[in-house]
This record gives structure tokens, C-alpha cells and sequence, in this order.
């Protein structure tokens, strides 16, 4: 079954259908009281792909239990002195439901003021962090309020409105703008307070001078006068305002520019829209400045309390505080005192992104396509053909409180996608094929880019640097490697007569003459220099400041396929279990080979061939001393053993290292005989010998038809010989009519005289 949220949003999808005809009243209180709401209730509905519905604050527990599956909460300023959120704790509780809560935040005149939560309120967060697997909250600030509390299963993300644009290069865009030319700039009206006097009279003397767009979030009244709707308002209510904001301009001046200029908007997507064409926004509401960033346009934000103070700072925004602000004389001046890096907000967001996409996968549902590119993630838009069932445990937390939602399972398409946003995967290019015209189709995808800035961590989960490889020696050899894992699969078996197989490859060859790989493996090194080599897809995947060491340095380690067998039981000999490296097994009719090695165009001239390998298998150090045997065949029979019949071999067939019996080729466990070279008698140092253990009843040599047998040697010593003895070219026939005896008294006669004449001193050539 699906997965299906509700998301708790009296705006919806950040848009309030047939604003137009309806009262400012009911329409402010649909926004939640802030226009400004609009911003992360559209990005949360972008950041959850499953079925979703919008339930409003007053939804009924008991109908939401029973249609639902998940509760999505986008938060605000919940956390403060002054709301007490028992009847939401009650909401909540009822539904028995896991929950997704994003964007927290805590709320106070500064950060790291103390203030005391109403009662109501703290329940609501102890429910909310028992049935969620992790709290996404604004900042450090509202993690370390939640800490007192005891809640610590909690993350900073930042808010759901960071991530409405998936450009990874965002923060690029926003610099380039915001330190070059102003020409349009739109203001965000704030806070109407006596803390914010001046800050808000002087952004309104910004706008009224430069007749630029005033752009209103709340209260009421002033979204009533961006509506033109002077009939809901008072006299008194329109003179408030104008003093506040513009006593050094007449009554009806002030109205006329309210007509004009004031502008708001009841759909995220239109207030976007609107911005873009703009230089840049500035003022002290947040979720209108950081539209303003998703549109592309630099948005300065003059923090006015906690909440607005720490999401600026938590997302690396262009931020000024307000006395600076006020001691600035005109718009350069306000830039000159903005800090913002780009290569900073990029990397905050995309670290933001990845842990919000977590909190949302942890919980069973599927992130959406913006949160999905910036956090490198799949991109549900790209799922289509054929469904898969894709199957999901929740946390224990969240099983634990709602027993029936503890399995999730949902459907999506076959095609999906996990691709760096740099990686050139993105756009659609496959460099494993660079240059080639091999025809490609694929379905699902996962496609990273392991970069110098990434963090790492320890077997607990612990920051740590990368290890230097020029410190690995054989007794630090564990401690220092560095694992990157893009896909791990892992299965914990507590099952007995179970098999547990966190991989499965099946391919099916059904059409006459196609093929069927089970994997695919390849591990590669390509040399890349961005200096002279400009044009090659890897150029779009590299880091920025990558640089090449000379191509004739140029070394990388390759591993095709690493099998790890890590047995913490009995030896792996019978009558114990087996514990494998690799096992092939055959099915069905006789198959060719079990193990094939080739190279690249093993089938052509040998000139053209290449990626020979110097070994086809190595055993390094591998083999019990004891009881192992490097290569073994438990067959009754096969026709033949080593076929090396095509391969002329330049330093011997077969290299044997032998000292001493038992060391050489031995036949029928020793009762066949054996070859081997030494001393030649034990305890002895005599030269290297070739001596052959005949079998246990002798050893004989047959004609070339195996029919005749020529010499046979008996295992007490007789020779029989069937032949002619030739000795120095000498024949002794041995069908002569001699006896046995004088043939033998001849032969030792011929070496007697071969002996002495090799023994006698030669003539000195001096006379």
C-alpha cells in the first residue's frame, strides 16, 4: 500500500484558492496569520513526493488515525513563554500516529534567553519526539532549548522554504548579484512594535523615495491596505499605521503609496515569480527575504528576535543586524556590511537538504525532487514504467508507540535515481562509455562524487579525518584505510536454516540469442588534468580546485571485485559448514566455463590487445599451512586436468619450488610415486638433485603406443630391459648370443676403460 501523509496546513500547498473574493479576515486566518507561512508550507508539499492531504489545526484525531498514515507538521515559532500548545498535545496523542516535524523553532527577544515553556506545550514535544525518528529544528539555538528538556533525537535542517530552488549553485548566483550592480529592489515590511521603530520607519522612507514595492506579511491591517480593502479598516486604524511608519508624510500620501506600492500575495508560487526580475529585497521579515533567495535575488535580512536571528544565521543567509543597519546612509552601504559567502550557503544547504531528506526516508516517505537533487538523492519525477513494491521498516521509536504503522511499504516506479547533482550522470551521460557507440538503457541509478570536503566518520559514527595511506605498514594495516560506500546492504540473520542475502542479481535471456549478465563489475582509473583537458565529462563531476599530478605519476590502486569471508565460527573443514569465498554453481544443461579471464580485445591480433593482467590468480599468504590446498578437484572423473595444449610457455610450463620428499609431484597419495629435487641423501650437503620415488612395485618405460614395454626397473633393484644398450655410441645388442653375464662383464669392461682414460693426466704441450 501506499504511503499516505497528512500534512497539517490551513494554507494548503501554499496556495489559497479564490483569495479574491474573500474577506482579508478569513483570509489571514487561512495563512496561519502570516503571509509569510505560504513560504514553507509550498516547500514542504515539494518535499514529500508520497499521497498527501491538508488537514487543518482543528483536525478530528480519530478520522486523521483512520485515513492516514503519517503526520507532517511544517513548524514555526511554536516553542515560546506565551503558546501553549495542550489542545495540539491532545490532537496529536489521539491519532496514535508517527510523525514528521520540520522547520521548529524556539522563539525569545535574543538567543540564549531563558524563558519557561507552558505545561501544554512541553507535552506536545515529549509526544512529538517519542513518534518521530528525528525533530528537524531551525537552529542550535532551539536544539539546545529542546536539550534541557531531555529531547535529544533532534537535527538541525533549517526550514522547508531553504530548498524551493534545487540550483546547487545557488549561493554562486546570489553573490554575483548581491555585490553587483542595484538598480530594483523590493522591501519587506516587518514587525509594527516600538523595538522596531526604526527599522521599519526607515526601510517604508526607502521605499516611499524610491516608489519601490512594500511587501506586507502581517498583521491584518496591513494586509488589508496591500488589498486596497480601505472598507475593512477604520480611520483610526489607517492613521496608526501612517504614524508608525510615515508621520513625515500627509495622511492621504500615505494611502495614495499604500494603493500603489503595497503589494501581497496568498501563492508562493506568484510571490516567486514576482520576485525575480528584482536586484535585490531587504527587511527584517524572514520567509519573504528567503523567497527572495529562492527566486535568485539576494535577500538581506534584519533580524528582529531569536526565531528570525537563528534560521538567517543556520542557513548562512545575508544577514545585518539592525544597529548596523540603522548607521547605514543608503543601499551600498547595507551591502558593503553584508558578510555572505557563496561556496558556504552551497555547502550549508546541501548538508541542510541531506538531513532533512533523511528525517522524511527514516520515516517511510519518499523526499521530494528539489530536497532529492541538493541532498543527492533519488529524484521521484524521474520514477516511470513498470512499479517495484519498495518495503520499509520504521524506527523501533516510532513502531514502538503505533504497533499497526510499524511496516510501510509503498509502490513506485522502476526507474530511480540516487545522482550527485555535479555528477555528470545528471545529465544524462554515461562516462563509462565515453566515446563509445554502445546503445544503453538503464533503470535505476546511483551516482556519487567522493569529494576532499566530505565528512567521514569511525565504526561508531564518530567524526574523523581520512587516514594518509603513507602511514599504512602491515601492523596498522586495519586502522588505516579509508571505505567509501555508496550502496551497503546488510542483513542481521538470527534465524536458523535460514539464508541471509542482502544481494540478489537475476537476469533472464528469453529472445533467441540475447545474453543475461547477473553483475556487472568494473573498477577503472582515469587520468584527468582540468588545466589541459577542458572538454571531458569528468570536468563537469570534478571539485572545484581539483588539480592533476603529471600523468607519468599518475597511479591508482584497482580492485575489481573484493570478497571478505569473516568467519567467527569453526574452521571452514569438514564435516564443519562450508564458509566460501566465491561459490559457482551450474543449472540446467552442461555451461562453458565457470571462471573466464579476458582483457580488451582478447579475440583480436595480439598487437591490439590490452589490460592484460600479469597473474590470473594469486594467492598472497592465504592458505592454512597446515591443511590447505591451493587448488583442489573432488571430481570421479573429467578428460583431462591442465590443458595448456594452445600456449607455448617461454620459462616452463609448471615452476615448482622442491626440497626434500614431499615437496614435489607425488602420485596416488605417495604409493604412486614422486618427483622431487634436494640433497642427494637426507642430512647431507650435496648439490641439488632430481630424484624419482618410483611407485610401490617399480617403475617402467613403455614404446609410443603404450603397447611394448622397453625398461622396467623393480622395487629391489632389477633392470629389465627390452632393447638395445648403447653407452658412448657403443652398442651392446641384447639379443646377442653372449650369456647375460659376459654381455654385463663387457659393458663394465667399456665404462672401466672410459673411467681411466678420463683419469689420466693430459701430455704437458711444453715436451
Amino acid at each position: 500500500m501506499n504511503m499516505r501523509a497528512a500534512i497539517i496546513s490551513t494554507g494548503g500547498d501554499g496556495a489559497i484558492s479564490g483569495s479574491a473574493q474573500m474577506e482579508t479576515r478569513d483570509l489571514y486566518s487561512l495563512c496561519g496569520f502570516n503571509t509569510g507561512n505560504l513560504a514553507f508550507w509550498y516547500g514542504i508539499s515539494r518535499h514529500i513526493a508520497d499521497e498527501k492531504d491538508y488537514i487543518p489545526w482543528s483536525f478530528d484525531p480519530d478520522e486523521v488515525r483512520e485515513k492516514y498514515d503519517i503526520l507532517v507538521f511544517p513548524a514555526a515559532n511554536q516553542i515560546s513563554a506565551d503558546n501553549d500548545l495542550g489542545y495540539f498535545a491532545d490532537r496529536f496523542e489521539r491519532t496514535g500516529l508517527p510523525c514528521i516535524i520540520l522547520g521548529l523553532g524556539a522563539q525569545a527577544p535574543k538567543i540564549g534567553a531563558k524563558f519557561q515553556i507552558p505545561a501544554g506545550t512541553r507535552r506536545w514535544l515529549d509526544i512529538i519526539s517519542e513518534r518521530s525518528t528525528m525533530l528537524g529544528v531551525r537552529g542550535t539555538y532551539t536544539a539546545e532549548v529542546l536539550s534541557t528538556l531531555g529531547i535529544h533525537n533532534v537535527e538541525v535542517t533549517g526550514c522547508p522554504s531553504f530548498f524551493i530552488n534545487p540550483s546547487v549553485t545557488l549561493g554562486s548566483e546570489i553573490e554575483r548579484k548581491l555585490f553587483g550592480a542595484t538598480k530594483q529592489v523590493a522591501f519587506c515590511q516587518g514587525e509594527l512594535n516600538a523595538n522596531q521603530l526604526g527599522v521599519e520607519q526607515k526601510i517604508f522612507e526607502w521605499a516611499y523615495t524610491q516608489r519601490a514595492p512594500y511587501i506586507c506579511q502581517a498583521p491584518d491591517r496591513m494586509v488589508s491596505l496591500a488589498r486596497g480593502r480601505l472598507s475593512e479598516l477604520s480611520r483610526a486604524e489607517v492613521e496608526e499605521i501612517w504614524r508608525f511608519l510615515a508621520p513625515g508624510i500627509l495622511t492621504e500620501e500615505f494611502i495614495q503609496f499604500a494603493q500603489q506600492f503595497f503589494k501581497v500575495f496568498f501563492d508562493a508560487t506568484v510571490w516567486l515569480e514576482y520576485l525575480k526580475p528584482f536586484d535585490l529585497s531587504i527587511g527584517s521579515r524572514l520567509h519573504g527575504n528567503i523567497l527572495a533567495v529562492q527566486a535568485g535575488v539576494p535577500g538581506i535580512i534584519v533580524p528582529h528576535d531569536s526565531r528570525t536571528n537563528e534560521l538567517a544565521v543556520t542557513g548562512q543567509l545575508p544577514i545585518v543586524d539592525a544597529d548596523t543597519f540603522l548607521q547605514c546612509a543608503d543601499i551600498e552601504r547595507i551591502k558593503d556590511a553584508v558578510e555572505f559567502d557563496g561556496a558556504t550557503f552551497n555547502k550549508t544547504r546541501r548538508e541542510l537538504a541531506a538531513r532533512m531528506a533523511a528525517i522524511i526516508r527514516d520515516s517511510g516517505l519518499i523526499a521530494g525532487r528539489e530536497l532529492s537533487i541538493l541532498s543527492g538523492g533519488e529524484d521521484p519525477e524521474a520514477i516511470q514504467g513498470a512499479s517495484m513494491a519498495v518495503t520499509e521498516k520504521s524506527t523501533r521509536n516510532v513502531a514502538a508507540k503505533n504497533p499497526h504503522k510499524g511496516e510501510v511499504r509503498r509502490s513506485m516506479g522502476a526507474a530511480m535515481s540516487y545522482t550527485h547533482p555535479l555528477h555528470v550522470r545528471s545529465k544524462g551521460i554515461w562516462p563509462q562509455y565515453y566515446g563509445l557507440g554502445t546503445r544503453l538503457r538503464g533503470k535505476i541509478f546511483y551516482s556519487d562524487i567522493l569529494q576532499p570536503s566530505d565528512e567521514w566518520s569511525d565504526w561508531e559514527g564518530k567524526p574523523v579525518s581520512v587516514v594518509s595511506l603513507t602511514e599504512q605498514r602491515p601492523e596498522t594495516y586495519h586502522d588505516t584505510h579509508n571505505h567509501y560506500q555508496l550502496v551497503l546492504s546488510e542483513v542481521m540473520n538470527f534465524t536458523p536454516d535460514t539464508n541471509a542475502i542482502p544481494f540478489w542479481g537475476d537476469a533472464a535471456a528469453i529472445a533467441n540469442g540475447s545474453g543475461a549478465w547477473g553483475a556487472f563489475f568494473s573498477a577503472r582509473s582515469a587520468y584527468y588534468d582540468p588545466a589541459t583537458m577542458p572538454s571531458l565529462t569528468l570536468g563537469a563531476s570534478a571539485p572545484e580546485g581539483f588539480k592533476a599530478v603529471p600523468q607519468s605519476d599518475f597511479d591508482c590502486q584497482l580492485t575489481g571485485l573484493e570478497v571478505d569471508v569473516l568467519n567467527g565460527g569453526k574452521p571452514g573443514v569438514y564435516p564443519n559448514k562450508a564458509k566460501h569465498g566465491i561459490q559457482i554453481v551450474g543449472f540446467g544443461n552442461p555451461n562453458s566455463h565457470a571462471l573466464s579471464v579476458i582483457c580488451e580485445n582478447f579475440d583480436c591480433e595480439p598487437e591490439k590487445r590490452k589490460g592484460q593482467f600479469e597473474s590470473g590468480i594469486y594467492f598472497q599468504n592465504s592458505i592454512h599451512p597446515d591443511y590447505g590446498r591451493v587448488l583442489v578437484s573432488d571430481l570421479t572423473t573429467a578428460r583431462m586436468g591442465l590443458d595448456f595444449s594452445q600456449t607455448l610457455f617461454r620459462s616452463g610450463a609448471i615452476q615448482l619450488k622442491s626440497e626434500g620428499p614431499g615437496t614435489g609431484i607425488i602420485f596416488d597419495d605417495g604409493r604412486g610415486g614422486e618427483i622431487y629435487t634436494g640433497t642427494r641423501w637426507v642430512g647431507t650437503e650435496t648439490p641439488r638433485w632430481q630424484t624419482i620415488r618410483m611407485a610401490e612395485e617399480g617403475i617402467r618405460i613403455v614404446s609410443p603406443d603404450g603397447k611394448r614395454e622397453l625398461l622396467a626397473i623393480d622395487a629391489y633393484g632389477g633392470v629389465y630391459l627390452n632393447g638395445d644398450l648403447y653407452i658412448n655410441g657403443r652398442r651392446f645388442h641384447a639379443q646377442s648370443e653372449a650369456s647375460p653375464g659376459a654381455l654385463l662383464m663387457q659393458v663394465a669392461r667399456t665404462l672401466l676403460q672410459r673411467i681411466l682414460g678420463w683419469l689420466q693426466p693430459s701430455p704437458d704441450p711444453r715436451g
